[in-house]
């Protein structure tokens, strides 16, 4: 579309395109990607922070794997680098507000949050940052030391998947004082008396209600929008592409469906994120600022639609604030660890005509640096919220995160723009 016509009232298009995308988002998400989960849970008797910290994270975060490859192998800049960190605080600050709202207004209640699932996280998710500013700290990465610290930063990960898999045994060993007893009461009881369990432990509970998704996954998806006309059309043919492209998540199909969702999510957000170039660029936001705020959102929806649905309709509050904080575990250890790997053995096997000037990796951003240091801060604000309300999910905490949030964009917006 002509830029005189997006000026002159055009650009509601893309607005238009935009929710679309994101509602053809919250399909796959919810109706296959999420029940696909359930299945994957349900099978390898996963804790449920457990799987939003790792399947959950790297589903979701598929999208920014893409676009760190692209950044590295095919436009040669920092646009992955700057991407996966904008939509960091993101993710660490905005999506628990966002969750702590829709539990305190679906539920009418706060909902307890594990200590120990979100420490853990945290401290690894320190652990993480801490590399990342080592890494970017002269920004620039040379390509035999990048070999080196991106190996570094895939096996860290590969350690955090073993955290992950001795997780229960961990929690045992520090005596359980970190994961508090807590009630589940069902919205759709499955027996008639509450059931306690131990908040890291398996839950055969909360299992059986993401797993539940899955059925109800597949009903609703097939009259989810009976009751309202004008959204069954307007929606029917995303849903019957995805009805004939992703298979339902029954029996061994389970695998298939959570491998082409993923690949869904990522065509869709890639969409999201060209509309949200496109408005931000036709209302003239500064390229920074839409970095940080419109570029990030957009990239973090699938993030976003998942831990919402997760909270909303099975009352998991720790699958999603796992999630939000594993999602940015994967994005800095893989997303960007992986291609700067690959590309540094690349360049070894061309080490004859090798051209440093080309191979090397050069963080254009003065300011990433500074930003990665930043997201410390921001896990830091995360804990602090949710100590400060008991480790309940509550409206206060929505409230704080939210604050923290909107002073954090305009803090690093600020920066961003004196050192551009």
């Amino acid at each position: 579309m002509p830029d005189h016509i997006r000026e002159n009232g055009g650009i509601i298009v893309h607005f238009f395109l935009l929710i679309y995308i994101c509602l053809s988002l919250g399909i796959v998400c919810d109706y296959y990607f999420l029940s696909s989960l359930g299945v994957i849970s349900d099978e390898l008797k996963l804790p449920a922070d457990v799987a939003g910290a790792t399947f959950m994270a790297i589903g979701t975060s598929a999208p920014e794997l893409f676009t760190s490859v692209i950044g590295v192998f095919i436009s040669k800049d920092d646009i992955g680098t700057g991407t996966i960190l904008g939509s960091a605080v993101f993710n660490i600050i905005f999506i628990p507000a966002v969750c702590s709202f829709a539990s305190y207004f679906c539920s009418n209640q706060q909902a307890n949050v594990s200590k120990f699932s979100i420490i853990r996280d945290s401290i690894f998710y320190l652990i993480t940052v801490t590399t990342l500013l080592l890494v970017l700290k002269d920004n620039f990465v040379d390509w035999f030391v990048c070999l080196i610290e991106s190996l570094a930063m895939i096996c860290l990960f590969c350690i955090y998947l073993i955290i992950m898999y001795y997780n229960t045994k961990l929690d045992d060993l520090a005596g359980g004082k970190l994961s508090p007893k807590i009630i589940v009461s069902e919205k759709t009881p499955l027996l008639t008396v509450p059931i306690e369990f131990d908040a890291n432990e398996p839950r055969p509970i909360a299992r059986r209600r993401l797993s539940s998704m899955t059925e109800e996954g597949i009903i609703e998806e097939e009259n989810w929008a009976e009751s309202n006309l004008f959204m069954k059309i307007i929606m029917y043919p995303v849903q019957f592409i995805f009805r004939w492209t992703i298979p339902k998540p029954m029996g061994y199909w389970f695998i298939a469906t959570f491998i082409i969702s993923i690949f869904w999510i990522i065509l869709l957000t890639y969409l999201s994120v060209w509309m949200v170039t496109v408005i931000g660029y036709t209302l003239k936001i500064p390229e920074t600022v839409g970095g940080l705020t419109m570029l990030a959102a957009g990239t973090s929806i699938p993030e976003l639609i998942s831990s919402v649905l997760v909270v909303k309709r099975a009352g998991l509050v720790d699958m999603a604030l796992c999630n939000s904080i594993g999602s940015n575990i994967f994005d800095i250890l893989i997303c960007l660890g992986l291609p700067w790997f690959i590309k540094s053995i690349i360049n070894m096997i061309d080490f004859d005509t090798l051209d440093t000037s080309i191979t090397s990796i050069v963080i254009r951003s003065e300011g990433l640096p500074l930003t990665t240091f930043s997201l410390l801060l921001a896990i830091i604000a995360l804990i602090t919220s949710l100590s400060m309300f008991e480790w309940k999910l509550s409206l206060g905490v929505g409230i704080t995160c939210t604050i923290i949030y909107i002073v954090f964009i305009t803090i690093t917006s600020f920066v961003e723009i004196a050192f551009a």
